[in-house]
């Protein structure tokens, strides 16, 4: 899947998606739909009942041929409006993975909210990277057929780069972290295959070989220690 950041400004040819992610509130008073943004607003509310915010709600509404994408997706998201970061994760995956299941293949994803504990751009690194991560299964035992990275048709992802954590921070600065995030998904996908391989298979010769290949195409220098090694260094416990 591909992580982009969306720039409103480019609005030309291309930029078009199928879905347009949403959310909706369930404010004891106020407008519901006051965190969805204002280019897809009307749609939202004329699409979705005023109780649309409840958490586990979902509303798809079609969208106008000048609209964003085709389709606008409103989630409910409950009162709460400043998430924890396992809330968050956990939204980020329920709805990349409905977009998914329904067939869409490009989205914008617009993330007005919060995360405890997190500043802005610890906020950003999080949901990029759990985005990233939110498709990963371990297909190394499986068939393309039944692996489902293989049937999953959703290709492209845009946060949008004028809400939430990405409000107010310079296009170049917004690609960067996207590319950080990308690289440190990498490694986190790299490191679950190698946990969830049987040890059958990721003997220690095969981890020691693993390592010695990630090293050489990252330009970093690995030792692996024999058994001579490891008793030379005393190193008692292995």
């Amino acid at each position: 899947m591909k992580l982009e950041i969306r720039d409103e400004k480019k609005t030309g040819k291309g930029t078009r998606t199928e879905a347009f992610v949403t959310f909706a509130t369930a404010p004891e008073k106020g407008d519901s739909f006051s965190f969805v943004p204002e280019e897809v607003r009307e749609a939202a509310r004329s699409g979705a009942p005023a109780e649309a915010g409840g958490e586990g709600s979902v509303y798809t509404v079609p969208l106008g041929a000048e609209g964003p994408a085709n389709r606008l997706y409103v989630f409910g998201i409950g009162k709460k409006t400043e998430l924890s970061p396992r809330k968050a994760r956990a939204v980020i995956r329920t709805v990349l993975k409905a977009l998914a299941k329904n067939g869409e293949a490009s989205a914008i994803l617009d993330f007005p909210f919060s995360l405890m504990r997190m500043g802005a751009a610890e906020s950003r690194e999080f949901l990029l990277r759990s985005a990233l991560l939110s498709n990963y299964t371990f297909g190394r035992y499986k068939s393309s057929k039944d692996d489902p990275a293989h049937k999953a048709p959703l290709k492209l992802v845009r946060f949008n780069g004028s809400s939430g954590a990405w409000a107010g921070i310079e296009r170049a600065q917004a690609e960067r972290e996207a590319e950080e995030a990308k690289a440190v998904a990498g490694m986190a996908r790299l490191v679950r295959d190698l946990g969830n391989t049987p040890s059958n298979d990721m003997t220690p010769r095969e981890f020691a070989n693993q390592a010695k290949k990630q090293g050489k195409q990252r330009g970093v220098a690995v030792t692996v220690l024999d058994k001579k090694a490891i008793a030379k260094q005393r190193m008692g416990g292995v």
